[in-house]
């Protein structure tokens, strides 16, 4: 028996309260209550042992999938009488699962797990058995043992939505977790082993193979189409009318033209979003109303109870169209998945095992734009799409790379130089090449296998080929343990666009994939090399950074970056300053006469934007960072009128936002097309990205791309 202290009550919202206590062999169980200020008092007055923890994930590899094994689960309860029902509240001496005498919705961890946090696998080998880690939730709808979600009220449902919402919010935070699978089955034909009304909640180390498939697929059909899988399938279906069962403000339900079952229902919200948490107030309050009616409607078909099994699919894996909550961009977060596909792509090509596989993230500047070849401040934030690599030392002086997509290729490090090769192999190579070229002289005489698999939109103004390069470099410096700090490989993966890509770039897109952090944009001094983690505000503080990617063409190889680069050199060495970072207003103002229009111009932009990279810290670091919209806006005006590298799509993107509400906007990364980012207030994300779409629309410009940019963790070996 615990005794456990006093409870731990929350208010979440919508008046909801949310008690948190412990059973007796430790496992959390959490009561949502309608009522604000009910007690959850009750101990578990019996004696039980220590929760199992023996449970193992099996790699099948005919399949290619992972595998849950958990023996004990044999043992669980199975179809008691309901006098015996686990899952009823506790009753004089009838001890349950709830200590407590009634509850409207509780949630505990499963007593007979799956998968769980203190998993232990009894023969570990990491290739083909792992600990069964993850978490198990019970989730009991209501403590009327016979009342099925088909018969309680409206107001129940929406209860019962806010505890999943709360639940996905919590598990998904757990480290190691990749997807939140929230379900519900009814009746023994579908195999339930306990009446009572409940569904579950599984945490994965891994996206299930279904959902993977689903998230093929709505790659492939963006690829082939343009379009959005999703949206596509809803709009026929709507168009056709046929299998119609409802269709509201928020949201469409229907019987899909290829349904599996006898019996089946897809219910889609009309707005793009990835998961429940981002759902509205009012798609909340209308999917309670829809789902009670769905299942009422099962009910009245054969007079029956209606067996079934309801899930949610988690799209934080998935890529919906341009909806900026539906992916965090094309391939967020795939984390193991993506290792998993680099080191078979290796394996693949090459006919042998990677040593292993590193990645590091793409960028998106948060404000501080051409500051950082003049020694100025910057604030980058990495996103959470990533470049990987697998590798493996060879011991002749060849590069041999293939990249997902593409044909191997290969090359000398003898012929490695300005120019060469090209494309995407000169990230890989050129990494290699400077490392042998630096003052350590480190691995002469030995060349490489890689593989890549990248995530980071090329062309975006994301920093695709620094995250190629970082993640190459640290790969080469973990396998030959070079003594170097991240600082210095930041410093040789600039070398690797100088000396063989030939784009004069600063140091910023290096030094932020290999040193950011999760939650925190990186201060950077770029002459001292001062970084400072400027920390975020949660996701949960009401407002996101929306990037559009415009999908004009990024390119930054021919000629104009450097023009911009030459005009801030020459314009400090007529100030006679050391760098235009030590310069002022006044100083440009004295040297008007002796600066060209366009000098003029650069100079004023850089002076500037320092000036708004330190009142943005200033403002980020005080708590106020709904108050940098402006510092972003003005930047955006500077780097069109004075440094003139925006193109129509990116002032069309930031005009439409700042029409749409945002609070601020700017073209970011190095300009000539690439992205934009808008501060906007969280639950506007998806108003704003539509008004985007129409004035690109209007314009007769290529449809853009959405994504919540969300900030994420350096480079890293997986």
């Amino acid at each position: 028996m615990t005794t456990g202290t006093g409870p731990a009550s929350t208010d979440i919202g919508s008046g909801i309260t949310k008690s948190l206590r412990k059973l007796a062999d430790g496992r959390d169980i959490i009561y949502y209550d309608a009522e604000p200020g009910r007690p959850r008092e009750a101990e578990d007055r019996r004696h039980l042992d220590d929760a199992p923890t023996h449970t193992e994930l099996r790699h099948d590899p005919l399949l290619d999938q992972w595998v849950v094994v958990a023996g004990h689960r044999q043992a669980r309860t199975f179809l008691p009488p309901s006098s015996e029902c686990p899952l009823c509240p506790t009753r004089g001496d009838q001890l349950t699962e709830v200590p407590e005498s009634d509850y409207d919705v509780a949630v505990f961890e499963n007593r007979f797990p799956s998968m769980t946090q203190n998993a232990v696998a009894e023969s570990a080998d990491g290739d083909v058995i792992r600990p069964g880690f993850g978490r198990c939730e019970v989730v009991c709808f209501t403590s009327a043992h016979g009342s099925p979600l088909a018969k309680v009220s409206a107001e129940r449902i929406a209860l019962v939505l806010e505890a999943w919402i709360d639940r996905d919010r919590d598990l998904s935070a757990i480290p190691g977790v990749e997807y939140v699978f929230i379900f519900e089955n009814r009746g023994v034909e579908i195999g339930v082993t306990l009446s009572h009304p409940h569904g579950q909640i599984y945490a994965y180390p891994f996206v299930p193979p279904r959902d993977e498939k689903i998230r093929s697929s709505a790659r492939a059909h963006r690829e082939l189409t343009g379009g959005n899988l999703f949206d596509d399938v809803l709009a026929f279906e709507r168009q056709s009318g046929e299998r119609i069962l409802y269709d509201g403000e928020h949201w469409t339900a229907f019987v899909p033209q290829a349904a599996r079952w006898p019996f089946e229902v897809q219910m889609f919200p009309k707005r793009g979003i990835s998961r429940l948490p981002e759902l509205s107030a009012p798609e909340k309050l209308e999917f309670a109303t829809m789902y009670l009616s769905i299942l009422q409607a099962l009910d009245r078909v054969l007079g029956v109870e209606m067996p079934y099994r309801r899930g949610c699919l988690d799209q934080r894996h998935l890529a919906r169209g341009r909806s900026p909550g539906a992916a965090r961009g094309a391939e967020a977060g795939l984390g193991v998945t993506r290792a998993r596909d680099v080191a078979a792509l290796f394996e693949s090509a090459f006919g042998i095992s990677p040593s292993g596989v590193w990645s590091a993230p793409g960028r998106v500047n948060l404000i501080g734009e051409h500051t950082d070849y003049t020694d100025g401040f910057v604030m980058p934030l990495a996103i959470e799409q990533r470049a990987f690599v697998a590798a493996r030392p060879r011991a002749d002086r060849v590069v041999r790379a293939v990249a997902s997509g593409h044909e191997p290729r290969s090359i000398s490090l003898d012929e490695v130089g300005l120019g060469r090769p090209d494309g995407w192999l000169a990230y890989l190579a050129g990494a290699a090449w400077v490392a042998e070229r630096s003052p350590a002289h480190h691995a002469p005489g030995h060349g490489w296998d890689l593989a890549l698999l990248s995530d980071v939109p090329v062309g975006a103004g994301l920093s695709s080929s620094a995250a190629i390069t970082c993640a190459t470099l640290l790969a080469m410096s973990d396998l030959d343990d070079w003594p170097e700090g991240r600082q210095e490989l930041a410093r040789w993966a600039q070398r690797v666009e100088h000396e063989v890509a030939g784009i004069p770039c600063g140091i910023m897109d290096q030094t932020a994939s290999l040193q950011c952090t999760s939650g925190h944009v990186l201060f950077l001094d770029t002459r001292s090399q001062e970084l400072v983690q400027v920390p975020w505000p949660a996701s949960d503080t009401g407002f996101a950074l929306l990037v559009t990617n415009t999908r004009a063409p990024h390119m930054l190889v021919d000629g104009q970056y450097a023009d911009r680069r030459r005009m801030c050199e020459e314009a400090t060495s007529i100030m006679a300053v050391p760098s235009l970072r030590d310069a002022t207003l006044s100083d440009l103002d004295a040297a008007m006469q002796r600066l060209s229009d366009e000098q003029a111009a650069c100079a004023r932009h850089v002076i500037t934007e320092n000036a708004r990279v330190l009142a943005t810290r200033a403002l980020l670091e005080s708590g106020r960072a709904m108050e940098i919209g402006p510092e972003l806006t003005a930047s955006h005006a500077s780097l069109r009128d004075d440094f003139r590298v925006t193109v129509p799509q990116l002032d069309c993107a930031v005009e439409a936002a700042l029409a749409a509400g945002a609070r601020g906007a700017r073209m970011t990364g190095g300009g000539f097309g690439g992205c934009t980012i808008a501060l906007v207030d969280r639950t506007s994300a998806e108003a704003v990205a539509h008004v985007i779409d129409a004035a690109f629309a209007d314009a007769g410009f290529t449809a853009p791309e959405h994504f919540v940019a969300v900030p994420s963790e350096g480079a890293h070996r997986e």
